[in-house]
């Protein structure tokens, strides 16, 4: 998905550019998947517990409706985000031993 941003900012690598540089450039895509990824499950993580323990919901009882159903519905995020970044560092660790087995 990042990479596709960043083509739509035509920040593209030049036709001519070195294997290296583009395998630099597609480790820095896996990266901010990765670190994107654990930003959302630390935040995830954050927004529950301010749900749970500071009373949102009675402080703000508009929102109780979206509260609720973030509660239910978070849980399933924050693993499936969790596993996209796990998947991300193994990924990330096989490239880095790549070079040696070439």
């Amino acid at each position: 998905m990042f990479k596709y941003i960043i083509y739509f900012f035509n920040l593209e690598l030049p036709e001519d550019s070195l294997p290296v540089v583009e395998y630099g450039f597609n480790v820095a895509i896996i990266c901010l998947v990765v670190l994107c990824s654990f930003i959302y499950v630390f935040g995830y993580l954050i927004a529950l517990y301010f749900i749970q323990y500071k009373d949102i919901e009675k402080k703000y009882p508009k929102f109780k409706m979206f509260l609720n159903y973030y509660k239910k519905s978070s849980w399933f995020f924050i693993i499936l985000e969790g596993v996209i970044g796990f998947i991300g560092l193994i990924f990330l660790v096989g490239l880095g031993f790549y070079p040696l087995f070439i």
